[in-house]
């Protein structure tokens, strides 16, 4: 069994809420606050990546229902749940670990911003009902970590596996071109994957094997390949003869 971690920068682009699950708001508290830690920081939990990643996935393929089949690409990446018919669960070849807030030296960073939007009544043209959404401020950086586990054992395996890492390269690109969290639509939650690295475990050999970061470059259209060529890398590395 090998596992290839996959592990890199992820940047907020616009403004990212991901909303609590706090049951109760304070009198004067804020309602629409950001999920936080213990010590208050901001984070991306890898259910809300994972899921997004998986739902952007089924859309593209045109599935209409969530895909609970194991014989499916998508249903062997994340895993079919306790709900599937046959009611079996399968073990998912993808981890993803909460992305935390990549640490600045700065002691006095604001992580989060308020925005205060209104509702457009649009027979007489004026805001009504206002709120106010917490969110993560443009240009936060958190440190994001995806575990593959590798299990093939023949030529077969090799290339479903490598069918499964290029569906994982496919929801990572969509994601970046749609959005994380809520209000997507009035320009939430834009995200960018940046410099990407991998270690290849094999525990049969015990060891690692590391690879070069892939780092973004000035020109714009090479720029856009950077996950192209990651996995290109990775699969070149991990199924090589």
């Amino acid at each position: 069994m090998k596992k290839v971690i996959i592990s890199g920068v992820i940047e907020v682009i616009t403004g990212l809420h991901i909303g609590s699950n706090e049951a109760e708001v304070r009198i004067g508290g804020l309602e629409n606050g950001v999920i936080k830690d213990k010590q208050g920081k901001p984070y991306i939990p890898g259910s809300s990546l994972k899921g997004k990643m998986r739902c952007l996935l089924e859309i593209d393929a045109g599935k209409r229902d969530i895909v609970r089949d194991y014989t499916e690409p998508i249903g062997k990446l994340f895993g079919t749940g306790a709900n599937n018919e046959d009611k079996d669960i399968k073990r998912s070849h993808l981890i993803v670990r909460d992305a935390n807030i990549k640490e600045n030296k700065s002691d006095n960073i604001e992580y989060t911003e308020l925005k205060t939007e209104n509702v457009i009544n649009r027979k007489n043209g004026t805001a009504e009902h206002p709120r106010t959404i917490e969110r993560v401020v443009k240009g936060t950086e958190f440190s994001f970590e995806f575990i593959f586990n590798s299990y093939y054992i023949d030529d077969k395996g090799k290339e479903e596996e490598i069918e499964l890492l290029e569906l994982l390269r496919d929801g990572m690109k969509l994601l970046e071109y749609d959005y994380l969290g809520g209000n997507g639509t009035r320009g939430y939650g834009q995200i960018k994957f940046r410099d990407m690295k991998h270690n290849i475990i094999d525990f049969k050999q015990k060891n690692t094997q590391e690879a070069d970061n892939v780092q973004n470059t000035s020109n714009e259209d090479k720029g856009k390949q950077d996950i192209n060529i990651f996995f290109k890398d990775l699969t070149n590395k991990l199924y090589r003869s």
